[in-house]
């Protein structure tokens, strides 16, 4: 229940972010759009999250990894290559732009993927590379899902990348659902 109560709370603060962000970094006014949009899309993260966690014991790790890198083509490597390649160039060579933190944290949220794998490695006793399988379907598919549905609904470019950045702050800070029991997935005598 703790944990509920803390996904809904950071449900709260991925929408506040998303409302604050364009004011703090692009000077743009507060729109509610921008906040109702990080509220929706960070509980449609927690979801989908919720449906690769129950999804994940069915599906090879192999699966898995090659599910994980299809999602991260199509959602959040776009950011990343953007980030790595042109905006941290672009602050070594001209400076510090207003919205370059935003694609920098966005562009480097995929590490996550790495300390999950190593400590689900070192607590749950499998592999690194299973477990880094896991860790990239559960960072690619629910960003993949949400970036889907702004599609689906025809929502504007802007809202496209506002679900990508919502969803990597909520999968970031929720850990990935590492350590979670869910009540649908209940392990005996569990640690």
């Amino acid at each position: 229940m703790t944990r509920t109560y803390y996904r809904l709370s950071l449900s709260a603060l991925c929408a506040l972010a998303a409302g604050g962000g364009p004011v703090l970094f692009l000077e743009d006014r507060l729109r509610s759009g921008y906040v109702w949009g990080g509220l929706v899309s960070a509980l449609l993260t927690w979801v989908a999250l919720q449906l690769v966690i129950a999804l994940e014991r069915y599906v090879a790790p192999e699966l898995q990894g090659i599910l994980g890198a299809g999602a991260a083509y199509f959602s959040w490597a776009i950011v990343t290559l953007v980030a790595v390649f042109d905006i941290i160039p672009h602050i070594y060579h001209k400076g510090l732009a207003r919205f370059d933190p935003v694609w920098i944290m966005g562009g480097l949220a995929p590490l996550v993927t790495l300390p999950v794998a190593a400590w689900r490695h070192k607590r749950e006793g499998i592999g690194f590379w299973p477990a880094f399988c896991s860790a990239l379907f559960r960072f690619s598919a629910p960003l993949w899902v949400v970036q889907r549905l702004t599609y689906v609904v025809t929502l504007p470019k802007q809202y496209h990348w506002l679900a990508v950045f919502t969803g990597m702050m909520f999968l970031v800070l929720d850990g990935l659902g590492v350590g979670e029991d869910l009540p649908f997935h209940i392990k005996p005598g569990g640690r």
